[in-house]
């Protein structure tokens, strides 16, 4: 894809309902921090993601990306705080590789960055920009984006949130009973 078509794709994607988006990842909150429901937080995140694009990216969860966009493949990384002051991000688990420190193939075109607390800043990047600023450690490769390689999709001074309902979204509890109620269906 040439500069024209990611700036082109990136006005798209800066059109998301990203205050939706971001609703979503505050009511989120620290429910999925815990090791073993940390993959749901990232399912979660997605899917809120697919829905803020109003399903113009469809969240498909494949082997080295999350999303597709008219036959375009984005990953999504998420962090609390994704991006520092200076607007670079922070180092960023890009791929788990369980030790083979071999090769690092093509599975994305672009990487959407979006830190799930305040301040709310989302941007993107090309594969190559990532390819070129990746490094390799004992079980992943990471990669920090300076901000001269970050396209924003949001105000680089972070989204203010329009005041939210206070009611109580506890995602994890409904989860468990709904694996309480699959299994009782079971008996």
């Amino acid at each position: 894809m040439t500069t024209t078509e990611f700036n082109i794709l990136a006005s798209e994607i800066s059109e998301w309902n990203w205050e939706m988006f971001f609703k979503a990842a505050k009511k989120l909150g620290k429910q999925f921090n815990d090791r073993t429901w940390r993959f749901l937080k990232a399912e979660a995140l997605a899917i809120s993601m697919q829905t803020a694009s109003n399903y113009s990216a469809e969240y498909i969860d494949d082997l080295g990306y999350d999303l597709i966009m008219n036959g375009t493949r984005i990953e999504v990384k998420t962090q609390e705080t994704a991006f520092c002051k200076n607007l670079d991000t922070r180092s960023l688990r890009i791929k788990n590789t369980m030790g083979d420190k071999q090769s690092f193939p093509k599975t994305f075109d672009y990487l959407i960055i979006a830190s799930t607390e305040p301040p709310y800043q989302a941007a993107m990047t090309t594969w190559e920009i990532v390819n070129l600023n990746k490094k390799f450690t004992k079980d992943a490769i990471t990669a920090k984006i300076p901000k001269k390689h970050l396209l924003f999709l949001t105000e680089t001074d972070g989204m203010k949130l329009s005041q939210t309902s206070s009611e109580s979204y506890e995602l994890k509890d409904n989860i468990r009973d709904s694996i309480s109620k699959w299994v009782e269906r079971i008996e």
